[in-house]
This record gives C-alpha cells, structure tokens and sequence, in this order.
C-alpha cells in the first residue's frame, strides 16, 4: 500500500490529527499538495491518532471531496487477537497465516504514540496498512526498550500482553460528537461546572475574596478559604477548577500532575499545536480550537473579522483566553467560559469579575483590545473523576 503524501504526513508526524489538521489538510487538497486519497487512508490508517471532534470533521471532508472510506472506529485493546495474547501466534512470524492481526498492533502502536504523545512509536508513513515493514519494527522496538523488553522488534506473548496492558491503561479518545465522549466528562459537563460553580461559590473568585479551591491537586488546600489571593484576579483559578469539577485535566506547572495552575495567558501552552514547543511534550491538556496572535496589530476590520471567525468556532463549554495588551505574563490575560450561545453572535460566559464570579453576555465587542486569544477545548480525562465542588 503506498505511503500517503509528505504534506499529510507532516500533520501525524506528532502521533495527533487535531481539527485544525483537518482544516489544514482540505486547503491542501484544494490546493493539490495533498490528495482524496490521502484522506481516505488517515480516515482508515491512522484513525487511533485522532482527536475529539476529527472523526466528524473527516467524515464532512470526505463527504464534502467524493471520498469513499469511512472513518473506523478506535482498536481499545488486543482482546480481539487472542493468538497474540496467549503465545500462539507471534508476529512477524505468523503474519502469513494471521495478516489481520498485522494492522491490530500497528493501530496499537499508533494508539500508544497519541495517548502518550510519544512520537517514536509512531507510523507516519504508511500507518496500519497491514504491511510488516521497518517503519512498524521502528516503533514496536521503541515500546518494547520503554517497557524493559528486549527491542527484538518481535510480537511475542510478553510484548503483545504488555501492549495490550498500556492499551487499557489509556483513554480511548471520542473522536466523534465534537469532542463529546459518552464514558467521560464532556463540553455539557464544562459548562454544568461552570454554571455550578457561579452559583454555589461566587465569592471564591472575586477579586477582594479569599478563594476556596475545590480541586485536590492544586498545590493549596481544597475547600478552604486562602486569604492571600485577596487583591487577585482569579480568572485562571475558576477555569481550571471548571475542569477539574468537569472531570478533566487541568494543566499544571511542572507536569507534576497537582501544583500551581499557569496564568491565563499561559494556558495555550498546554495545547496540542504548541505543548511540544512550550517544554509540554506529552502533557496536551487542551485542543486548540482557534487562536489569533497580535490582534492588536490588525487593522480595526481585520480584527473584527478575525475575532468573528474565531468566536464561530466556540461551543458551550469552550474556554475562550484572551491576553491583554502589554509586555511580558504580568497582566495574565483573562478566561472565559462558554456557558451559552445566541443567534446575533453573542455568549453567556462564565467568569471570575472584580466582584464575584458571574455569568455575563458578551460579544466580539468586547475582544477588540485584547492582544492574544485562543479558543481551548479540555480533552484530558482525569483520572479520578469530578472534584466535588463543596
């Protein structure tokens, strides 16, 4: 099977295809840099790298081409290969007589590389085509040296009991519904969180308040007022303990997994287009769905226009981020979450004010001034679920 063109392999080169990809990769085809193929094969190939919302979006772009594949669904785990599991097949060995088992620990190893945002053992050129080549031995030895077996570059019962123990140790990600994952925390649950939180703890958030944390893992206590935030804004504060009550991820300084949360302005560092780049490898934390840099520099039109396009794309229970017009972090920038959507473009949006935390209405109106913004969608289940909200 050929290997799909160097302009689609760019986009999985980092073992993800975000719906920015996607957006990428149709203005390729457009533009002939890429073609129908080469979507109908990462719609079949490499489905265990996509992220929330791009199996929609994949199956719209080959409807929108002609295109004929239909996105597959993720592998989950090996339980469908017991040969492998109980020693009596072994790969490459068997390949003959069990080809189908052949593209089950490709798609493993692609499922791994995306999980855990190790790119080593991903197949960016031909991806789960069923082929046992060097681009699958490559990875599989990869795995196997980070699971202390010998990189033989051979699916033995140790090697293929120990994929399928990682498989299951991962989330399998909700490719389609826009980001909604039926067993996990979703964009309904961000915005319950969100309304929750306004409405239980208004006064944990506003600027004169001692705040109360109800995430656990925030380096400061859970569910007790910390009199020294009183004076500070505490916009980034409410938006990740959104997540954390949502059930999601939120991001930490350090990657320690509990901490300090980062400043407003600092959280797109945690996305999957810039995580790699900011020192965040392997701790994506969010999906950029949309951002717009030196909006101050734009033309009062250009920058309307950009900031329409970019609310367009925000659903409720999207953080839209904005950092304020200034040198350096110092002025934080500021978060905002999406809690409803009106028909003249305007949202309700959830968020820490001077006074309290509060629902406002707001427009595109009131993003003119702003330097940066990013519209960021949670996409890491936590662990543990929900943090209670007291």
């Amino acid at each position: 099977m050929p290997a799909i063109s160097a302009t689609a392999q760019q986009l999985i080169k980092d073992a993800r295809l975000s719906t920015a990809d996607v957006a990428t990769l149709k203005g390729a085809v457009q533009s002939g840099q890429a073609s129908v193929a080469d979507v109908e094969q990462l719609a079949t190939r490499f489905v265990d790298a996509l992220e929330a919302g791009v199996g929609d979006a994949l199956k719209k772009l080959l409807a929108d081409l002609g295109g004929r594949a239909k996105v597959a669904a993720p592998i989950g785990n090996l339980a469908s290969a017991p040969g492998l599991l109980n020693g009596s097949v072994q790969l490459p060995r068997d390949q003959g007589t069990r080809k189908d088992y052949v593209p089950m620990v490709q798609k493993a190893l692609i499922a791994l590389a995306s999980r855990t945002g190790d790119s080593s053992m991903m197949l960016p050129k031909f991806g789960a085509d069923g082929g046992w080549g060097a681009e699958t031995e490559t990875a599989l030895k990869a795995f196997q040296a980070k699971q202390g077996l010998a990189p033989t570059a051979v699916v033995d019962m140790a090697t293929a009991q120990a994929l399928d123990k990682a498989l299951r140790a991962t989330r399998i990600p909700p490719i389609f519904a826009g980001g909604v994952d039926p067993n996990g925390p979703s964009l309904e649950s961000l915005k319950n969180a969100a309304v929750t939180l306004i409405t239980k703890r208004p006064d944990a958030y506003g600027v004169d308040d001692a705040w109360v944390n109800c995430d656990p893992r925030h380096a400061l206590p859970a569910n007790t007022p910390i009199g020294g935030l009183k004076g500070k804004w505490k916009c980034n504060l409410f938006a990740c303990n959104t997540m954390a009550a949502a059930g999601f991820e939120p991001p930490y300084y350090g990657n320690r997994g509990r901490g300090e949360y980062p400043n407003a302005n600092q959280l797109y560092k945690w996305s999957d287009k810039h995580a790699a780049s900011s020192g965040n490898k392997g701790h994506v934390r969010f999906e950029l769905r949309a951002e717009i840099m030196s909006a101050d520099k734009l033309t009062a039109t250009e920058r309307e226009q950009k900031i329409k396009a970019l609310l367009a794309t925000v659903e409720p229970g999207d953080l839209v981020i904005v950092d304020h017009a200034g040198p350096g972090v110092a002025d934080g920038g500021h978060c905002r979450v999406a809690v409803a959507k009106h028909g003249d473009g305007s949202f309700d949006f959830a968020q820490a004010s001077f006074s309290q935390a509060e629902r406002q209405t707001e427009s595109y109106l009131d993003l003119m001034g702003e330097e940066h913004l990013w519209v960021l969608r949670p996409n890491k289940r936590r662990a543990e679920g929900p943090a209670p909200i007291a």
